[in-house]
């Protein structure tokens, strides 16, 4: 009850956002303001991830793809689709920040677990094995600033916030505590910019008391170099950066559109910024943002807003161009890491068990028909396992095979002893020692019977 009133407070205190001044002799390169903007309809509840500062008459009207929601041709979609709550919490002009640790989460869980530190990821968690229905695919910790205020005393009045008070709510989130076992991935990504001095640039006008953490896309590229050199992953991941020189901007988002197809046929999410406007219903005014791209059709490219959570989830497949007049630069990854099998799903059976998205045992975006290898490649004690050739996945193959008879024994200190007749393996121990009768041999240490 206590959040819910907190909510309804920050709700209502928000002014409608005036126009944004943007520093018009660096928007030829890409500069990029990044706002919180809620796109809700006008009769929607306030979201968790959504500060509402106006509801925008023109924008999402009519617009869902929930009921077309279903299996997916790649898993690509189905990620970016199921991400409804496993990113960071949009606050301050923070999205660039999301939309990098939305960027890595993928990779994290499609790839390799070596993109995220293992104490930051989030995985997903269910009782049952369709994850398409669960639409919680892996991700980070939400970190909403008004957990870190309750924890510590301070007040819901973000727009009054300076930059110290801004990073102290990170410092908050960026190591485990008790409030937040798992420490934010957004936090941290902030804090990096800060030491960089990302946010005491003076190279564009913003109106900084309530956008602290606007960023450019070449500082958020510099960020993501510095973040996989830390992580020891400078010499396997780069950066491919497209911000193209044009005469206009109309000629720049054209390619860099195109730029975002072409890297979409490829299978890789796109970091996109872009700029557009909204009518409040008195006036027009601008809105620039980053998020993620990773499907187009006919009429639209669609991406990830990094606004919403699990009540709604218009935004986790929303038309681009609904909002975005205009694409002003984008980047994506190339990496020569391998795949190797991340784990982030959880399903509660008997015991819990981790599986990675390509797993035969759950549903992370289609069916794949395929058969097991059938090849041995654990024993346990109870007893021996498979890995599919295709997927991976560990499944239960036979219990141990003892041959118990008077030839299959092998005679030590312990008594007789039996091997597993299939891995050799886990022996059992059928009887003790039957000395020979009146029968001793006479060491120097003493004197030893003899087993028959």
């Amino acid at each position: 009850m206590k959040f819910l009133l907190a909510l309804i407070i920050f709700v209502t205190s928000f002014p409608v956002f005036p126009h944004i001044e943007v520093d018009h002799k660096t928007e030829d390169t890409s500069t990029i303001m990044v706002e919180d903007y809620s796109i809700l309809k006008k009769d929607s509840a306030p979201l968790d991830n959504t500060p509402v500062v106006g509801y925008p008459s023109n924008i999402g009207e009519g617009f869902s793809n929930y009921d077309d929601y279903g299996e997916f041709d790649t898993f690509l979609e189905a990620y970016y689709r199921g991400l409804t709550n496993n990113f960071g919490y949009n606050a301050f002009g923070s999205c660039s920040f999301i939309a990098s640790g939305m960027l890595l989460s993928y990779y994290d869980t499609y790839l390799s677990d070596v993109f995220i530190p293992e104490n930051y990821d989030v995985n997903s968690f269910s009782y049952g094995t369709n994850k398409i229905d669960e639409r919680e695919s892996p991700g980070v910790v939400f970190d909403d600033p008004r957990a870190s205020l309750e924890a510590t005393g301070g007040n819901f009045d973000f727009k009054n916030y300076n930059l110290e008070q801004c990073l102290q709510i990170y410092e908050f989130f960026s190591e485990s505590n008790n409030t937040f076992t798992t420490p934010s991935l957004h936090a941290k990504l902030i804090l990096m910019a800060n030491d960089l001095g990302f946010f005491n640039s003076s190279t564009y006008s913003v109106k900084k008391e309530k956008y602290l953490l606007g960023t450019r896309l070449d500082q958020i590229k510099s960020l993501l170099e510095d973040y996989f050199e830390e992580q020891n992953l400078d010499e396997t991941v780069t950066i491919d950066y497209y911000c193209p020189a044009s005469d206009t901007e109309e000629q720049r988002s054209e390619l860099v559109k195109q730029y975002v197809k072409n890297k979409i046929d490829l299978g890789k999410p796109v970091y996109v910024a872009a700029k557009g406007t909204y009518f409040d219903g008195s006036a027009y005014n601008e809105i620039d943002h980053a998020f993620i791209c990773y499907d187009y059709d006919e009429n639209y490219i669609y991406g990830h807003m990094g606004w919403g959570n699990d009540d709604i989830h218009d935004y986790t497949y929303y038309p681009v161009e609904l909002l975005f007049t205009h694409y002003k630069g984008a980047m994506t990854l190339d990496t020569t890491i391998s795949h190797s099998h991340t784990n982030n799903y959880v399903v509660f059976n008997s015991p819990a068990t981790s599986y990675c998205y390509d797993s035969c045992y759950i549903l992370t975006y289609k069916e794949l028909p395929h058969s097991h290898s059938g090849v041995f490649v654990e024993f346990t004690a109870d007893g021996h396992y498979d890995s599919c050739a295709f997927c991976g996945t560990k499944l239960f193959h036979s219990t141990h095979s003892y041959i118990v008879d008077d030839y299959s024994f092998i005679c030590n200190e312990h008594g007789h002893q039996y091997n597993c007749a299939i891995c050799n393996g886990f022996p059992i121990y059928e009887e003790e020692h039957d000395f020979m009768p009146n029968y001793v041999e006479y060491y120097d240490d003493g004197h030893y019977g003899v087993c028959l």
